[in-house]
């Protein structure tokens, strides 16, 4: 009933909604105004709902003197090629996972990949200039509604206002969606979502132009967060600047319709600053329709300028910059016309023919490809030339009667798409003028001499080259050919921002060549290296006299490939002469910032980001208490790919550190981990109230490093990472950041070093959330004993914070004082009822382990007994004994009495059997227990042999609990064999068909020169799944020479490892030995012993190919230093191709940045986004 009422009530509600105020149009008037103004609200999509458009709103647009829109569309490319999506920003070098192998990739296009780029529509483009689904365009408008409005007013030349600020809008949206939705929509909705689809009921009110539903429909669906950022802040600032605009001139005003109703809306808004606003609405007649004639069949003509690209290969008049949207292997680029609703796109596609001569695409090839892949009917189709390049120029209609003109241009070095398309007949009254601006331009002298736009390098290059990356974010690529001597160059710049790993440069220099060598079926000849570069050759065609060479150069973060393709080794080596580092250039200035989202500040030419999401939460995320911990990161990133992480971790409110030197230390502990080297720490401690930690970490085989910084304030860890290189100072972008590092004042919790155990114990006494996680944070050292004490014997915990007591319990047992031991007894024969508190209470009590917690142990458990649900709590009480059984010895035989209880048979048998095999306790200390202990082993006699007698039994965590037991047993109960009731035991022990019991009965018997059953140890070494436990124990035991030699062979051992984690099933399993070699790595070699594997009940029937590798000098053995997974192998594949692959593998297991190269593994050109 309570769940309707409010049903009910909405009811009553939702009819008394205005219908006069049912408009989407809306004029602004009064206030002083001169002239009134415009509001009218959107849908950003092209479906014919949107165009529900009456005479007054088409009115309205003609007679304003500026179009106002939420943002420009004329700055979106602009600000999103800086800032944005199709910024690299903080995006560059950040995957090492095969930077050897794809980073320095050249792939030839293959036909199929051209005919796709001729064929692609842009789907940026798309989202700009119309927002149309190609399954419904009949059912939608030639663009969306906001770009009707602004290209209505754009034609005429009105000027076009932005209402909001990009950058902050955008930051704003992304806060609103890190907390958007509610749990469940509010009650009415839900009713009505029930009877029809939410989408249907916002479309219906959009339709109805009921903006007050739709504004009830946002406040039941979303968060007050989202509102307040998505909606309600953005309502503000939009009015702010719309309060200026009409001040002056006759404006018409787009923004989205949820922005307009409401108590916050943007109509409440103006009318709060004394504005009057009143709907509008008409008729929709012949008046409006021609009006909108007018707006769509107008054009404006287009003013073009000189527009070119990052080396200035070509240049064209347009009216628009071209925008590079694509940096890959290849380049697109979008010069949008807007007000007309065209666009010029240009796919520049290096084809690297000559390093793939068998792929070479032709004139006449792209002629083949045009009927498939240009959209409707060609109309004119004819061979060009400009200055010296052979092109085709084509003109097509597509279906809805648009016009599109392309051309398509071939060099030496790439294929050249330019594609003109618009709305009617605009390629087709503008196309000729565009195409005739265009130019390629080729400097007169042989050869020039290029760098990047940062000065990061200088190289000499011949006149006809290619380099389309000179100036943004991302890797560096130039190509050049000399036609005069046919030779072909190349260079590759590429960063690697990865901080986590150091790699040797003598493998890196080697490995990026190789990789290229493999790509075309290489060998290469390399030279010695030298600091920081290698040179290398091979023979690329020996009948035309060609040979590849190479030179990769490493610098700290930086890594070139050089190369040369050519017949005289001269020019290659004038080439890599050429090359030269310059010293670092920054456009930008280095300005003192401030990045509110990360709160520090420091000196950058990057500007910050205004909104940085907490890691690891959703969509759906909660806003979170501010005692919670949180951890955010970012990356200030320069144009040339320098780069610096930032990551701060927010700590709990409770988190507690005994000194800040603790915390360095554990820093320090956590660098060296990762095999890094610390040749420098520096601390200090700023006056301002923070602290600082700066390490650099080095690698001996490597000159470069990484510079770290650590800064604490208040509860916030700050870590900077940033790359060098010891051979070079300090980058300028590097040392600005971290000397100018401050965390701002503003103080974020609370001192790390503080004590908080007093804030804990009042919070729990006050039933305060925060205490749920904040208990595991805090520090509790020997001063706090007495307050614990205190808490744990009087305070009543309530369920939900049982785990405190328990924590707290085992706080207070780690401590050595007297009155703390004297607390804890007392409260663990106290706590009869609470298993766990008992528990921890024991665990405390023997991880001291030593005689005095053995006697403890012994003597709270005679008292009284913990059966804790979860038997892990009773084995981690004996843990510490199994690591020190000599101090086990202690427990025994008092122990045993504890053995019939179920909790506890595993664990105290375990430590008497491992006491017996160390021989640490002799069998007539614990001869009493004889009988118990075999009446117990009979039990587990028959339960293993019922679980076996079960048809289609499979190995599992009872089986193994059972088979543990069991062997316990036998080791137990073996020194009493000549017993006959033991004996009799031990008899029907043999019927066990478990191959492990079987073993471990054999290492017993083989140990006491027992007598064994002739062909057990046969047939035990036969079976792949006992063969190496077998050798295990009967090592040990001195007595390999009991099994057959034939499965004492390396090889057979390695057979066997291939099951280790998995069972040998004969009727489905094959196994095929191949062959073994001896392998060298890091000076150390190896010896590998190679299979195929299948399982007919394997998805694919092929066969695996498996490797196993044991040191060399250490065989035989059971312990592989390297095994795989096993590799499939396809039909085409030879062993041996496969066997390369596997051994690989190996060789670069300790590799993190290198993949295995696999010649057929499909590349494509998913790199060209296709």
């Amino acid at each position: 009933m309570r769940w309707l009422l409010p049903l009910l009530w909405t009811c009553f509600i939702i009819p008394s909604w205005s219908q006069d105020d049912n408009s989407l149009l809306w004029e602004i008037s009064g206030n002083g105004l001169e002239k009134t103004s415009y509001l009218y609200g959107t849908m950003h999509v092209s479906k014919k709902i949107a165009f529900h458009l009456d005479d007054v709103f088409y009115d309205a647009l003609d007679q304003s003197e500026v179009i106002a829109l939420e943002s420009d569309p004329a700055t979106w490319l602009e600000n999103d090629t800086e800032t944005g999506t199709l910024s690299r920003a903080g995006k560059v070098g950040f995957n090492p996972k095969g930077f050897y192998t794809d980073a320095f990739a050249m792939r030839a296009p293959d036909k199929k990949d051209i005919a796709n780029f001729i064929a692609s529509e842009d789907g940026l483009v798309n989202s700009i200039l119309y927002r149309t689904d190609q399954y419904a365009q009949d059912f939608e408008e030639d663009t969306y509604l906001d770009m009707f409005i602004y290209r209505a007013g754009s034609k005429f030349h009105k000027p076009v206002l932005a209402l909001e600020d990009l950058e902050e809008s955008s930051t704003l949206v992304a806060l609103a969606s890190m907390n958007a939705m509610k749990k469940k929509p509010d009650a009415w909705l839900q009713e009505r979502i029930q009877q029809g689809n939410l989408m249907s009921l916002m479309q219906d009110a959009y339709r109805e132009r009921n903006i007050a539903l739709l504004d009830s429909i946002d406040k039941a669906m979303y968060t007050d967060h989202y509102l307040e950022n998505m909606l309600y802040i953005r309502n503000r600032n939009m009015v702010h600047k719309l309060d200026s605009a009409i001040r002056h001139q006759k404006v018409f005003a787009g923004i989205g319709a949820a922005h307009l109703p409401g108590k916050e809306g943007v109509l409440a808004l103006l009318r709060e600053r004394g504005y009057t606003v009143k709907p509008l609405v008409s008729e929709s007649s012949v008046k409006g329709q021609e009006l909108k004639h007018k707006f769509v069949q107008t054009f404006r003509e287009p003013l073009g300028s000189t527009q070119t690209t990052d080396d200035k290969f070509f240049s064209l008049d347009l009216p628009a910059p071209l925008y590079p949207v694509v940096e890959k292997s290849h380049t697109t680029y979008i010069s949008p016309d807007l007000p007309n609703g065209a666009y010029l796109m240009v796919h520049r596609i290096p084809t690297y023919r000559f390093l793939n001569p068998e792929s070479d695409i032709e004139l006449h090839d792209l002629e083949d490809m045009l009927f498939e892949n240009i959209p409707g009917t060609i109309l004119e189709k004819s061979i060009i030339e400009k200055q010296g390049f052979k092109g085709l120029d084509l003109k097509n209609r597509l279906k809805n009667g648009d016009y599109q003109h392309y051309q398509i241009y071939q060099t030496p070095l790439e294929i050249l798409v330019f594609k003109l398309a618009g709305e009617s007949d605009y390629s087709a009254r503008f196309g000729p003028a565009l195409f005739k601006s265009l130019q390629f331009h080729i400097p007169g002298q042989k050869e020039i001499e290029l760098s990047s736009g940062f000065n990061s390098f200088q190289v000499t290059m011949p006149a006809l080259y290619r380099f389309t990356n000179r100036y943004r974010h991302g890797n560096r690529q130039l190509e050049g050919y000399d036609p005069g001597n046919g030779n072909y160059y190349f260079l590759h710049k590429v960063t690697l921002n990865d901080f986590d790993y150091i790699e040797s440069d003598e493998f890196e220099l080697k490995q990026i060549q190789l990789r290229l060598y493999q790509a075309y079926g290489l060998e290469g000849t390399y030279q010695d290296e030298q600091p920081n570069s290698l040179v290398s050759s091979a023979i690329f065609d020996k009948l035309k006299g060609l040979e590849l060479r190479l030179k990769t150069i490493k610098r700290g973060n930086d890594y070139y490939l050089l190369g040369c393709l050519g017949k005289d080794q001269a020019s290659s080596q004038q080439y890599f002469d050429s090359f030269k580092f310059g010293a670092p250039r920054y456009v930008e200035n280095f300005e003192m910032i401030r990045d509110t989202a990360m709160l520090f500040t420091t000196v950058s030419p990057v500007a910050p980001k205004k909104f940085v999401e907490i890691s690891g939460q959703g969509y759906d995320r909660k806003k979170q208490k501010d005692y919670m911990p949180y951890s955010k990161k970012t990356v200030y990133q320069y144009k040339n790919n320098e780069a610096i992480t930032v990551l701060v971790n927010k700590s709990h409110e409770y988190m507690t550190l005994a000194s800040v030197d603790s915390a360095w230390a554990g820093r320090k502990r956590r660098y060296t981990k990762k095999t890094f080297k610390i040749s420098e720490a520096i601390t200090r401690s700023s006056p301002d109230g923070f602290h600082e930690l700066q390490m650099t970490l080095t690698d001996t085989a490597s000159s470069r490093f990484i510079l770290v910084k650590n800064v604490i304030k208040g509860s916030l860890l700050y870590e900077l990472k940033a790359g060098g290189d010891t051979l070079q100072p300090l980058s300028p972008f590097v040392k600005e950041f971290f000397e100018n590092f401050r965390p701002m004042d503003t103080l974020i919790g609370r001192e790390l070093t503080e004590d908080k155990t007093n804030d804990f114990f009042a919070a729990l006494r006050a039933n305060d959330s925060i205490v749920l996680d904040g208990y595991r944070y805090l520090r509790f050292t020997e001063k706090h004993a007495d307050s614990l004490m205190q808490l744990v014997g009087t305070f009543d915990f309530p369920e939900d914070k049982g785990h405190i007591r328990t924590h707290l319990l085992r706080q207070l047992g780690r401590m050595e004082l007297p009155e703390v031991e004297k607390f804890l007894l007392q409260y663990y024969e106290e706590a009869y009822t609470d298993a766990m508190a008992q528990s921890k209470i024991l665990q405390a009590i023997t991880q001291k382990n030593n005689n005095s917690a053995a006697r403890q142990l012994l003597n709270l458990l005679s008292k009284d007994l913990p059966l804790a649900s979860n038997v892990y709590e009773i084995n981690k009480i004996f843990e510490p004994f199994r690591d020190s059984l000599p101090m086990a010895r202690e427990l025994f035989p008092e122990l045993l009495a504890y053995h019939p209880i179920e909790e506890y048979k595993e664990p105290v048998l375990e430590l008497l059997s491992g006491l017996l095999s160390e021989n640490l306790i002799r069998p007539k200390h614990f001869k009493k227990y004889k009988m118990a202990l075999l009446n117990d082993a009979r039990m587990q006699l028959k339960r293993q042999l019922a679980l076996e007698a079960e048809p289609g039994q499979k190995v599992s965590r009872k089986q193994k609990q059972y088979r543990k037991l069991l062997h316990d047993y036998a080791v137990v109960l073996f020194p009493f064999r000549s017993d006959k009731n033991v004996a009799a035991f031990f008899h029907k022990l043999d019927w066990v068909q478990d191959a492990r019991i079987q073993v471990r009965l054999i290492a017993l018997k083989a140990k006491a020169d027992s007598h064994i059953p002739n062909g057990i140890i046969a047939d035990l070494a036969r079976d792949k799944n006992s063969r190496i436990l077998l050798f295990d124990v009967l090592s040990v035991a001195g007595h390999l020479g009991l099994i057959p030699e034939e499965f004492r062979r390396p090889e057979a051992l390695a057979e066997a490892a291939l099951f280790e984690d998995s069972t040998f099933q004969p009727d489905f399993d094959t196994v095929e030995y191949i062959d073994s070699r001896t392998l060298e790595n890091e000076g150390r070699e190896y010896t590998a012993f190679y299979f195929k594997k299948k399982n007919k009940l394997d998805y694919y029937k092929d066969y695996k190919m498996h490797v196993v590798i044991y040191k060399a000098g250490e065989l035989p053995s059971t312990t592989p230093a390297y095994a795989n997974d096993g590799l499939r192998i396809a039909d085409i594949e030879t062993d041996a191709e496969v066997m390369e692959r596997v051994t690989e593998a190996f060789l670069i297991r300790d590799r993190p940045r290198a993949v295995v190269f696999d010649p057929d593994a499909y590349q494509g050109y998913a790199q060209f986004g296709y």
